[in-house]
C-alpha cells in the first residue's frame, strides 16, 4: 500500500488520533451473537431481514453519547467477526480525532480542486455544531497484509443545527467528477454512492504497480433527525457496503420507533 492509501486509510475514513482512550474489545468479547461490544442486546437482532427505507414520522432527537449504542452497527450486526473493536465517545473526541484539517491529497496531487476537496471531507462533515458523539471501529485481518477496517460513528448537533451533508457530498462529487486525481504511483477516482437515506462515495486507488490490487474505500453520511451518522469501510466490497448501510438503516428505524 502507498503513502497516499495509507494516509487515507487511517485518516479519511478512520480516525487519526491516538487509541489510549479506546475502550477495546477483543474477537472473544464482540462477536458474542445478539449482543453489543459492551454485551447489551441488539435491538436490530429481533428486526426482520428486510431493510425498510421508509422516513420516520417524527426526527429522532439529538441522542446522548451512551444512547448512540443502540443506534450505530455493532460487531454483532457485521457480515464477519472483527478482530479488534475500539469505541470513543463525546463529541469533543470526534472533532479533536476526525475533523482533523489535513492536507494529504494536495501533498501528493498538487493544487486540485478534487484534492482539496478530499482534505475538507472530514473537518466539514463533523463541524463545530456537535454536542454529543460515538465512534466505533471494526478491524479484521484479510490476507496480503491488508486489514478490513469498518467505521461507524454518530454526532448529535446542538439545539437550532441541524446536519447538512448533502452539500458536502455535492461540492465533492462535482470537484472529483473528471479524471480524477493520479501522481507517479497511483490513480484515485471518486464515484457517487447512493443508498437513500445514506449518499455518500466510493474511492478506488489504482497503484501503478501492475502487481498491485486496487484498493477501495466506500464512505457514506445519513441525517437522522438531529444527529449524523456514518459510516466506513476499508477493503470490503460493494455488496458487503451495500449490507452494512442496509443494516444500519434498519437500526436507524428502530431507533425511532
Amino acid at each position: 500500500m502507498t503513502a497516499v492509501s495509507a494516509c487515507a486509510l487511517l485518516c479519511l475514513l478512520s480516525a487519526c488520533g491516538d487509541n489510549d482512550t479506546a475502550d477495546t474489545s477483543p474477537t472473544d468479547d464482540v462477536a458474542t451473537e445478539g449482543q453489543t461490544a459492551e454485551g447489551t442486546t441488539d435491538p436490530a437482532n429481533e428486526e426482520t431481514d428486510e431493510a425498510t427505507e421508509e422516513a420516520q414520522d417524527e426526527p429522532l432527537e439529538r441522542l446522548e453519547d451512551e444512547e448512540f449504542g443502540r443506534l450505530l452497527l455493532s460487531a454483532s450486526d457485521l457480515p464477519e467477526s472483527p478482530d479488534e473493536h475500539s469505541t470513543h465517545r463525546g463529541a469533543a473526541w470526534l472533532e479533536e480525532n476526525i475533523a482533523v484539517e489535513s492536507t494529504a491529497y494536495r501533498d501528493n496531487f498538487g493544487d486540485d480542486p478534487c484534492a482539496e476537496a478530499m482534505d475538507e471531507v472530514n473537518p466539514r462533515l463533523v463541524g463545530e455544531h456537535g454536542v454529543t458523539g460515538q465512534l466505533h471501529e471494526y478491524r479484521r485481518a484479510l490476507e496480503n497484509e491488508r486489514s478490513e477496517r469498518i467505521v461507524v460513528w454518530g454526532l448529535g448537533f446542538e439545539d437550532g443545527t441541524e446536519p447538512d451533508s448533502d452539500d458536502l457530498w455535492d461540492d465533492l462529487l462535482g470537484a472529483c467528477s473528471g479524471d480524477g486525481l493520479e501522481n507517479d504511483t497511483e490513480t484515485i477516482t471518486v464515484t457517487a454512492f447512493e443508498h437513500d437515506p445514506f449518499r455518500g462515495m466510493t474511492l478506488r486507488i489504482t497503484p501503478r504497480d501492475n502487481d498491485a490490487d486496487p484498493v477501495e474505500f466506500h464512505s457514506a453520511t445519513a441525517e437522522v433527525g438531529q444527529n449524523l451518522v456514518m459510516v466506513s469501510a476499508a477493503n470490503v466490497s460493494p455488496e458487503t457496503f451495500e449490507e452494512l448501510i442496509e443494516t444500519q438503516i434498519r437500526k436507524i428505524n428502530a431507533a425511532g420507533e
